[in-house]
């Protein structure tokens, strides 16, 4: 132990930082870098824009970002797409829209937003269960992959062993 320990005014400074960290705004384009229930306004060429984001991640794959503005602004909308989801679908006030995360990882969305305008992004979960179920994949992956593992057999540790062993047969 330390006479100073870093943990606390580690832990205070990153939860009052949360914040830099959910969105970022570079020239008219704003990045959403973390998906959380929660409200950001900004202005943009003099005009304040609010974005409603909800959901239920990580237990939901979903993602609904509503705008609420009193005119119409152009806008770009960067979405960044998580390195463990290789097919994120959007959608724009309902119509789907054919846009993949580009070399920078964000899915970029330029329009004319106005009020009410919904983006719908489905992130869905691709966990690799062939050849390993184990400690590290549960913390990476939640509640969706611990409803999906034979805990008898891991916790006995012949199911973790023989997923191991398959894997490595094929390989």
């Amino acid at each position: 132990w330390y006479g100073c320990s870093c943990c606390p005014p580690n832990v205070a400074r990153t939860l009052t930082g949360l914040g830099v960290h959910l969105y970022h705004l570079r020239g008219d384009t704003l990045f959403a870098d973390l998906y959380h229930d929660g409200v950001v306004a900004f202005e943009l060429a003099g005009r304040t824009v609010t974005l409603r984001q909800a959901t239920d991640s990580p237990w939901s794959a979903d993602v609904a970002l509503t705008c609420r503005l009193r005119q119409p602004v152009e806008l770009s909308l960067a979405l960044r797409g998580p390195a463990w989801c290789s097919a994120p679908r959007l959608a724009f006030a309902g119509a789907t829209v054919d846009e993949k995360p580009g070399a920078d990882g964000y899915l970029h969305l330029r329009r004319l937003f106005s009020d009410g305008y919904r983006i719908d992004l489905e992130l869905p979960r691709n966990i690799p269960l062939d050849g390993v179920a184990d400690i590290e994949l549960l913390y990476r992956y939640g509640r969706e992959l611990a409803e999906k593992i034979d805990w008898e057999g891991i916790l006995s540790g012949k199911e973790h062993h023989s997923r191991i062993a398959a894997a490595n047969a094929r390989h």
